[in-house]
């Protein structure tokens, strides 16, 4: 049996932790990701009634280790000639084919009259084709993505102690024109602050201090110092506003599927007319490497027939909603396999159509650690942050695991769009 451990955790949300029995789950929201859970253990449990002996696997399992021999398809030192895949779970194309010869659906016959269970049904070799649409199914729409308006960024900014208590800190900017609306944002309570020799005003809040800039910045470098009430770990700093955090350098692959530049970074101006806002891919290298808010982008398409199921492929974000014409945005969606999808609650009529997508960007790019030397590693620890060897690291990690380089995880709109 292999169990959609992928299709409830693409279903899952946060929320459903706070009605769930988290010591044995006993009990769990009536959700997708519930119903989906609720209907393999019927299965598993129908197995038990049947008297038949069976083994669960997951998908990853399958695609990792599953290969195919004489008489089945061999997992571990086991092999199977009879395989069931749950209707929800998420399998690569290479594992569907793997399977394909061995599935039975479903599982156990329905039970007899008298109660009894009947045998597992034969194999069907079209079982899975009649459960899952090829991935390449559906006409393909190419897109072309602009931005609708300047979203808020940020820049971090690197410190370093300058006296006891006292640290410094530089960037670049370009001239920015009034509307970037700059401000520092410090993730510590700040007691004193200048910008280019400027005394600056700060405002307390719940998540540190901030201080509107105004008209303090110059072309070129900007120096900014500042003092903290009492000793602590390196300082957190961002400069925030409607500006573009340009590299200095190019952008290219970096370790475990991320972008790295050497930098130095520049705030530059955003794209402030309609008509100047170009079309947009990698939103890394356009500007936005360290965003923390959502973005808006647009493309005008031609739907060439109606369709209630919107697939996106290939795109690379933690989340988007969509929204069509003047329509509500749709509820937030994560990207699975290497697509997005929304199922609209009515048909999409054939036509013009502007589609308006909000993509939220990942906590990574916004926090790092970005010049660990491993890119956006699985797990983090405050020695990371810090840059010291420590038990999170592989074995053969360097004592001073910091790099140079700054690490991003891709940040792109969809390429294309496919209808079913």
């Amino acid at each position: 049996m292999v169990a959609p451990y992928r299709g409830i955790a693409a279903d899952y949300r946060p929320e459903e932790l706070l009605g769930t029995n988290v010591h044995n789950a006993g009990t769990y929201p009536d959700t997708a990701a519930g119903r989906t859970n609720t209907r393999f253990l019927a299965d598993v449990e129908a197995l038990h009634r049947a008297g038949i002996a069976y083994d669960i696997t997951d998908e990853r399992t399958v695609e990792e280790v599953g290969e195919p021999t004489e008489g089945g398809v061999r997992i571990g030192r086991c092999v199977y000639r009879r395989v069931w895949v749950d209707p929800a779970a998420l399998l690569s194309p290479a594992a569907d084919a793997l399977l394909r010869s061995w599935l039975i659906d479903p599982p156990v016959a329905p039970a007899a009259a008298d109660g009894s269970a009947s045998e597992a049904m034969e194999v069907q070799p079209d079982a899975l084709a009649g459960r899952r649409r090829p991935a390449g199914a559906g006409d393909a729409i190419s897109l072309r993505w602009r931005l609708i308006e300047p979203p808020h960024n940020a820049l971090p900014l690197e410190c370093e102690e300058a006296t006891d208590g006292e640290f410094a800190a530089g960037f670049r900017a370009e001239a920015l024109p009034a509307e970037a609306v700059t401000s520092l944002r410090f993730a510590d309570d700040v007691t004193t602050l200048t910008v280019n020799d400027h005394a600056v005003s700060l405002v307390q809040t719940e998540e540190g201090s901030r201080a509107a800039l105004g008209g303090l910045l110059v072309t070129g470098v900007n120096r900014v110092r500042f003092r903290r009430p009492k000793a602590g770990p390196r300082p957190f700093v961002w400069l925030e506003g409607r500006f573009r955090v340009l590299s200095e350098s190019r952008f290219q692959p970096g370790p475990g599927g991320t972008l790295k530049t050497e930098g130095p970074f520049v705030a530059a101006p955003s794209f402030a007319a309609a008509d100047e806002r170009p079309e947009v891919g990698d939103l890394v290298a356009a500007g936005l490497p360290f965003l923390r808010a959502t973005v808006r982008l647009e493309a005008r398409i031609e739907l060439p027939r109606a369709t209630r199921l919107l697939r996106f492929h290939a795109p690379a974000m933690d989340a988007a909603r969509l929204a069509i014409g003047g329509d509500p945005a749709t509820a937030w969606s994560w990207p699975k396999r290497g697509e997005l999808r929304f199922e609209l609650a009515r048909p999409l009529a054939p036509g013009p159509r502007v589609l308006i997508l909000e993509l939220a960007a990942n906590g990574y790019n916004a926090y790092g650690p970005h010049h660990y030397y491993g890119g956006d590693w699985h797990v983090v620890s405050p020695d990371q942050i810090r840059g010291v060897r420590n038990f999170a690291d592989p074995l053969d990690a360097p004592p001073c695991t910091h790099v140079s380089a700054w690490h991003f995880r891709p940040f792109a709109p969809p390429a294309s769009l496919r209808i079913d």
